[in-house]
């Protein structure tokens, strides 16, 4: 993998703490439904108090929230926290999609977009999404086709399909990645959640466990 990426932030003490130990992309997730939701207003003071600058990475993660909310935030970023064009085109700022296949939709927004794949869903659509820049893969659908013996094909399909998109692999603190899997797929980037794993309980991380559990991965970065 080329960088670590931690998703479900909800503080600036844990981003600063990981700033410190190397790691450089973050996620904040704005689905409701999700035990790591933040608030848009929240997430801005936090981007204000770590600031943007071209040495890290910043992905919203959204659902299906309405189209202008999410045109809200955009905005917000630009004209609050001083987010650039060129922000955007240089992937240090993207947003980040799940649940949902509706590119269109998520196409008019005009930024660039990770897009969390799923069973059932029709990827020569998802191909020709103008905006999508980076397919995040989940270990579980990973895991269950290699156990089926179909990884390689699965790969293969992926890479034909998906020409010139960064794939990202979406994973938990205990997963038992396999070597195969990293032979396969040259990951832009690893993500791990913040969730009871480096918690001392809801939604208050341990400093202590979170180093800990990460320092394993710092050392396999490329």
């Amino acid at each position: 993998m080329k960088s670590l990426k931690i998703d479900g932030l909800y503080d600036a003490k844990t981003i600063t703490q990981l700033l410190k130990l190397g790691v450089r992309s973050f996620s904040f997730d704005f689905r409701p439904q999700s035990l790591n939701f933040v608030q848009h207003y929240r997430v801005i003071e936090i981007l204000k108090e770590i600031g943007v600058t071209s040495d890290k990475k910043y992905c919203f993660h959204f659902g299906n929230e309405f189209a202008p909310l999410i045109e809200k935030f955009i905005q917000d970023l630009s004209t609050e926290v001083g987010v650039t064009a060129n922000d955007w085109s240089n992937g240090n700022i993207s947003l980040e999609f799940s649940g949902r296949t509706d590119f269109d939709q998520m196409d008019q927004f005009d930024v660039p977009y990770r897009w969390h794949l799923f069973t059932g869903t029709n990827w020569a659509v998802a191909s020709k999404a103008k905006n999508l820049r980076g397919i995040v893969l989940p270990f579980e659908m990973l895991e269950d086709s290699f156990e089926a013996g179909s990884l390689s094909s699965l790969c293969m399909n992926l890479h034909t399909t998906f020409r010139n998109i960064d794939f990202h692999l979406e994973r938990e603190w205990n997963s038992n990645v396999f070597s195969t899997l990293l032979d396969l797929f040259d990951f832009e980037d690893i993500s791990l959640p913040i969730n009871q794993d480096v918690e001392i309980c809801f939604r208050n991380v341990d400093p202590k466990k979170l180093e800990s559990g990460i320092k394993p991965f710092l050392s396999s970065i490329k």
